[in-house]
């Protein structure tokens, strides 16, 4: 296969994803001890309920990330950007959920942002699931 950088995101096939996707680890269908010991230490108002439980492999990404602020913003740039085209993106609540930790996680690393920016381009957003 060409390397991936001489095809525009969208001209790689879904079957070419799955392959270069890391390996499914034992702990992606679940919520680990880690997480919940950072959602613990989120202040109340940051609920991540709906993604723990539809996409705990994600809420264990950010959890794994969350003690480095510029590793944390880099992996929200990575989960709602679709660099594969078409792709039906999170539903609105985990959506909902993953941009309050985005804004927190964005007045970690510039406490002077306004909290109602978002700071995201929806033109690159994936698109609804609805």
């Amino acid at each position: 296969m060409h390397p991936e950088s001489e095809y525009p995101a969208a001209l790689i096939s879904d079957a070419e994803w799955e392959r270069r996707r890391s390996p499914p680890k034992a702990n992606d269908g679940h919520v680990t001890g880690l997480t919940r010991s950072w959602q613990a230490r989120l202040p109340e108002t940051l609920r991540i309920d709906q993604l723990c439980a539809a996409y705990p492999r994600i809420a264990n990404r950010i959890a794994l990330c969350w003690s480095d602020s510029q590793l944390t913003a880099r992996l929200f740039h990575e989960l709602m950007t679709d660099r594969r085209g078409l792709r039906k993106g999170f539903p609105a609540p985990v959506r909902a959920e993953l941009a309050q930790l985005r804004q927190y996680n964005q007045r970690r690393i510039r406490p002077e942002l306004d909290s109602r920016d978002d700071g995201w381009d929806s033109r690159f957003q994936a698109l609804s699931d609805r």
